[in-house]
């Protein structure tokens, strides 16, 4: 690592400021890296505190890809240590994924499914008449604002976004 300081030029104090930055960070990183067999002695708490204090100093002084990387990563342990899931570590390995919930591929999908059937011109109804009129509208002033009756679609969402707002 100091080789790759020693050969930046250096022409004033911001380009001096910048690499201090840059190269303190990954310094500074690595002294609070624990060993793996360190770090499995831990409990799941102090582990979470671990990360949770990586991941902080990623955040706040990290901009780079690398240091990215390393805060979801940190995010991703963090709260596998709280549950209690032994599959922690405390560097990433090759095969490192997030984790995620069960059925969330399947859960966006439908989101994406449910998004496309939706009529955008209804939606917008329903911002036009909160924002000018704060009430949702009705199906006859939509159907009389268009000057044309609405498709089957439009009238399917229109039912399901009424329902929607007066749950809420």
């Amino acid at each position: 690592m100091w080789e790759k300081i020693l050969k930046i030029e250096i022409r004033n104090f911001a380009d001096a400021r910048r690499a201090g930055k840059e190269y303190a960070l990954e310094d500074y990183y690595e002294s609070m890296i624990l060993s793996e067999e360190e770090y499995q002695k831990l409990s799941n708490k102090e582990k979470g505190a671990l990360h949770l204090k990586l991941e902080v100093l990623l955040k706040h002084y990290g901009k780079n890809s690398w240091a990215e990387e390393r805060k979801k990563f940190h995010t991703s342990m963090k709260i596998r240590a709280y549950r209690g899931n032994p599959r922690t570590t405390m560097l990433p390995t090759t095969g490192y994924r997030p984790q995620r919930k069960a059925g969330y591929r399947k859960q966006v999908e439908e989101q994406m499914e449910r998004a496309k059937t939706k009529s955008q011109m209804i939606l917008d109804y329903f911002k036009m008449w909160r924002n000018m009129y704060n009430r949702l509208p009705t199906l006859t002033e939509i159907t009389n604002s268009e000057g044309r009756p609405l498709t089957v679609n439009e009238e399917r969402t229109y039912n399901e976004e009424y329902a929607r707002r007066t749950q809420e």
